[in-house]
């Protein structure tokens, strides 16, 4: 198998993940949030990748399709929308259950029209960021869901030791 045949089988596994999260993830999604700087790193991403593609391989008829389906896998990624589901947190496609998540704070956003939301589990911390409108939206799903705040899981942690 060469190359490309891999690359272009990885790309269609990635494209199906992405028809699945457009579909069924997008729809499920109550409260948007956006990840920060996930649109101006995907583009440089995805330029850095085509030029060292076709240096390194050549710019063959099929390695410049191959790096424009890799041009549009990228776009298409910028479609999944990220949030907060009945079920969990949303971010890339996949859903984190409420139930998987320690603790969550609220900081300045990257502007004053913004808050930005950490959400820690145990495995990862997601960041997503909220219009400030939407802060006590976010904030209700957070309690009703039983997520604690940074503060309220330092108090719990330091109870048990």
């Amino acid at each position: 198998m060469t190359t490309t045949e891999f690359f272009m089988i990885a790309l269609a596994a990635i494209f199906l993940w992405e028809l699945y999260a457009l579909i069924f993830v997008n729809r499920t999604i109550k409260v948007r949030g956006s990840v920060p700087y996930r649109g101006p790193v995907m583009i440089v991403v995805c330029v850095v990748f085509s030029i060292f593609y076709l240096f390194r391989w050549g710019a063959t008829l099929l390695n410049i399709i191959c790096c424009v389906v890799f041009l549009g896998v990228t776009l298409l990624f910028l479609l999944v929308r990220a949030g907060l589901t009945e079920y969990g947190v949303a971010n890339n496609g996949s859903v984190m259950s409420y139930s998987k998540i320690n603790y969550y704070s609220v900081e300045q956003g990257t502007n004053d029209s913004n808050v930005r939301m950490r959400i820690n589990s145990a495995r990862r911390e997601l960041v997503l960021l909220f219009p400030k409108e939407q802060q006590g939206l976010f904030e209700a799903y957070m309690v009703k869901n039983k997520v604690p705040t940074l503060e309220a899981y330092r108090e719990a942690k330091k109870k048990k030791d």
